[in-house]
């Protein structure tokens, strides 16, 4: 998982949000990404798990800290990622409560189509 990361975070473009609420990010993997290996055969689709780190990775990029995650509140895929098409992300993020989890809400486009809606909380490693 860590290559699959180390990878995911070097493809992706992450713009903050001046108030630190949310983001806007870009993400585009061509079929080299490991991600892709298997996920099909034949016919690559871009794995749920990699959209979720990717969000996560600009979650953390914007609030300067490394995001983990606590828990799947929500999570809806409409529509598959291949290789080489554009994805975006606009996420919200929430304050963090009294345990320090925060929520991270985010919906994934490509080429003005939806891919995904999460609902995810979240906590910052030490």
């Amino acid at each position: 998982m860590n290559i699959l990361r180390n990878h995911l975070r070097q493809a992706l473009v992450v713009k903050p949000r001046l108030d630190g609420s949310g983001f806007a990010a870009n993400l585009s993997l061509e079929t080299d990404f490991a991600g892709f290996a298997g996920h099909f055969p034949g016919a690559p689709v871009l794995p749920g798990i990699c959209l979720i780190t990717a969000s996560l990775l600009a979650a953390g990029q914007t609030r300067q800290r490394t995001c983990r995650l606590s828990r799947i509140r929500n999570c809806k895929f409409f529509s598959p990622v291949a290789p080489g098409q554009a994805i975006s992300f606009e996420g919200r993020i929430g304050q963090p409560d009294d345990r320090g989890e925060y929520r991270i809400d985010v919906d994934i486009a490509c080429e003005d189509r939806k891919v995904a809606s999460l609902r995810l909380l979240a906590r910052d490693l030490p």
